[in-house]
Formats: structure tokens, sequence, C-alpha cells
């Protein structure tokens, strides 16, 4: 069944219409993730609603049920029809979607070059920087060659009791303020201390 021919074109409405084209091969292509997973749901809602209505119909026209309001309609086979041409745009629309997803999976997976690592790291340096009121030059000049900070100390700083001074000197570089570890605990040992008294 073509989706764009004048006998199923006749049977939708101006907004089943849009749906339709928006499964065809061009402009489904266009469609984000967003937009696939509103049109799916949008398109297994009207299969359904047409699927029922051709059962409800066909019971009607073959006298096993009885109609309903004053005027019943027995047309199952334009139901039938609908349903069918829904059920191919979902179809369509749900293997589009299943292609977005995996590679948007796929490009999520992919490891990190150097140069997008450093990039990354440039951005929060700064970042950092201007939430701390540092300008963003200051933070370009610590970084050397490569992106890392540019270190200028000597082997005895280098030694196993330097490496707290070390630190403090990064951090003081980064304009990063360190977190002050097990303040909770603290608090408790406090307020066991109080309660105590």
């Amino acid at each position: 069944m073509r989706l764009s021919s004048p006998s199923v074109q006749r049977l939708l409405n101006a907004g089943e219409r849009t749906l339709v084209a928006s499964a065809s091969a061009a402009a489904i292509k266009d469609l984000t993730a967003a937009r696939l997973r509103a049109k799916v749901g949008r398109a297994r809602q009207l299969k359904d609603k047409y699927e029922g209505l051709a059962r409800a119909r066909g019971r009607v026209g073959r006298g096993k049920a009885q109609p309903k309001g004053t005027r019943p309609r027995t047309d199952a086979e334009t139901m039938a029809t609908k349903a069918a041409v829904f059920s191919l745009v979902l179809a369509r629309l749900t293997t589009q979607l299943d292609k977005v997803e995996k590679k948007a999976a796929r490009a999520a997976a992919k490891p990190m070059t150097r140069t997008q690592a450093r990039a990354v790291v440039s951005k929060v340096r700064k970042r950092v920087a201007r939430k701390a009121g540092a300008p963003a030059a200051a933070v370009d000049d610590a970084a050397g060659p490569g992106g890392r900070e540019a270190e200028s100390v000597s082997a005895a700083e280098r030694s196993r009791g330097a490496k707290g001074a070390r630190v403090q000197q990064k951090l003081a570089a980064s304009h990063v303020t360190r977190a002050q570890g097990h303040v909770g605990a603290r608090t408790q040992r406090a307020q066991g201390k109080r309660d105590a008294r």
C-alpha cells in the first residue's frame, strides 16, 4: 500500500495526513528522537483507535452486535484500511527511532580524544575561574603546554614531605576552594559533647 496514493489520502483528515507525510522517506530523516517518540505515540494511538472501530463496525455489519446511535455506520473496510495505514506509519517511525537511538548510543560510547579532553578541561577551568572571580586569562597563564599546569617545583619539593605543599600550590593556582571532609561527623561529635553537659 502506498501512503501517498489518492485513495489513501482521501480517507485521512488534515492532522492524519501530516502524520503520514512525516513518515515519508525524505521527511523522516529530519526528525529528532523526541519528535519521533511523539509521532510514534500518536501513530500507535490512531492505529488502536481504527482497529477498534473496524472490529466494532464489522460486528454490526455481520449482525453480531446491536448498532449504536440513530444512524449506525457499517464501513468496517474504511476503518480497517486506516488501521493498516497507521500500522505501516508506526512501523516506519519505530524503525527510524531505533536507528536514531542506536546512533546516539554509539556516539556517547565513543571514547574522548586527547584534544577533546583538553578542551573540556580548559572549559571547566575557565568556568571555575569565572565563579571565583579571577579572569580567565590568569587560568590560561597557569596552564602550560598540552593543557597541564606549569609546575616550577624543585626536586626537594617533589619529595614525600612536600606533597601537601604541592597540592596547596595547585589549589591556589586554580582558584578552587577545597571542600571540608567529614563535616557531618564533626558536627555530630560536637553536638554529642554539648548534649552530654
